[in-house]
């Protein structure tokens, strides 16, 4: 049997930061309205050239993931509401739903795991992170997936497994930048108070772990994506008709 060869992606530095802010932004580590370091104290962070922050930087301005101002008070911040994308059409709407199906899959397999794990050693103070996060409350939907994100990356965080936290970071990324894509034309305000509310989709899991009861935490996230993937698949398809 021969070997499968594909291109090998080559991004430039330029691409390489964007997509590094693009997974800041995707998983809550800079919320949105926030505003972005310095220039010169961000590119030493990610130890670029200024020349290549700026590049990254407008490919996200262009995306409408940043905003940035010009003036004594300007600079760049992530954009409150999400990119104002077309949804996709025909061919490529129904890869994109295909692409999304394979994401959430692969979160079926893996975020169970990580929950698991959490429950069994994760630490007292992780625990009670992770209770703290189920109390918040999204005012949109954009808000709401960033709550969902920082909840599923503490719980991979404490389940001490570098692999998982790295897959599971990657993964709803990804899903992130699709969601914007897809759900754009959501009317927050129109849908069901249950649908909403963030704590009472995710109360039972943190109490699941908080108890280190491994078994019904892992249960429990296997069903909540499998009923998270069940429902994406209809507003997807839905979308593309």
């Amino acid at each position: 049997m021969e070997p499968a060869f594909t291109p090998v992606a080559n991004p430039t530095a330029s691409e390489a930061v964007a997509d590094v802010l693009r997974r800041a932004v995707a998983v809550g580590a800079i919320q949105p309205g926030q505003r972005l370091p310095p220039e010169r104290e961000l590119a030493r962070s990610l130890g670029v050239a200024r020349m290549t922050l700026r590049a990254a930087v407008r490919t996200l301005n262009d995306e409408g993931l940043l905003i940035t101002s010009r003036g004594r008070s300007g600079g760049t911040m992530v954009a409150q509401d999400a990119p104002p994308r077309k949804g996709p059409a025909d061919s490529a709407g129904k890869r994109l739903v295909a692409m999304v199906a394979d994401n959430m899959e692969v979160r079926l397999a893996v975020e169970p795991l990580a929950a698991a794990l959490c429950a069994a050693r994760g630490s007292r103070e992780s625990h009670a992170e992770i209770n703290a996060l189920v109390e918040e409350q999204a005012a949109s939907m954009r808000h709401y997936r960033l709550l969902d994100s920082r909840f599923h990356l503490a719980i991979a965080q404490a389940s001490g497994n570098a692999v998982l936290v790295e897959t599971i970071e990657r993964l709803r990324t990804d899903f992130f930048l699709w969601a914007d894509t897809m759900f754009i034309h959501l009317e927050w305000e129109g849908l069901p108070a249950v649908v909403q509310d963030f704590s009472a989709e995710h109360r039972d899991l943190a109490r699941a772990i908080a108890a280190r009861d491994a078994a019904r935490a892992e249960e429990l996230t296997r069903r909540h994506i499998s009923d998270g993937l069940a429902t994406i698949e209809k507003l997807l398809e839905s979308s593309v008709r």
